[in-house]
């Protein structure tokens, strides 16, 4: 079976935002350290659909998004990856199974890795917009 991946991301790319060991540990639902790899490939299945599902509501064409950008899409791809692995396993890091304190590490690197994610897919789209009206001006009629 070949490695999971993803269309702008694989798993050197997971390991390098998260780390081996916690991708590892989010993957496996089972309380185990080994990699699941049906769930990491849902994982980057999700987050493709979900990075070009933005590039359409934002009206670009990702294979025209300057290689630059690579980086970018990439990092993004991989962080809501570990979003997804680490939100679909349960909140199996809360304090207790009595505990009714929250469970704020959760929330934090959710919201850690999201928010990262979101505002890499916002620069490439924001930097693309910059460059249609450079070519049509700001009320799109060509310069």
């Amino acid at each position: 079976m070949p490695d999971p991946a993803g269309q702008y991301a694989g798993m050197i790319d997971v390991y390098a935002v998260a780390g081996p060991i916690n991708v590892n540990k989010y993957s496996n639902v089972t309380g185990g350290t080994a990699l699941d790899p049906d769930r990491m490939q849902r994982a980057f299945d999700d987050t493709d659909s979900k990075i070009a599902a933005y590039f359409k509501r934002a009206g670009i064409d990702p294979a025209m998004i300057d290689p630059a950008f690579t980086p970018l899409i990439r990092e993004a791809s991989a962080l809501l990856a570990v979003a997804w692995l680490y939100r679909t396993r349960g909140n199996t890091d809360a304090p207790s199974v009595d505990s009714n304190q929250e469970n704020s590490d959760y929330y934090s690197r959710l919201g850690g890795w999201t928010k990262k994610a979101n505002c890499n897919l916002i620069d490439v789209t924001m930097t693309r917009r910059t460059s249609i009206d450079q070519v049509f001006g700001n009320d799109n009629q060509p310069v």
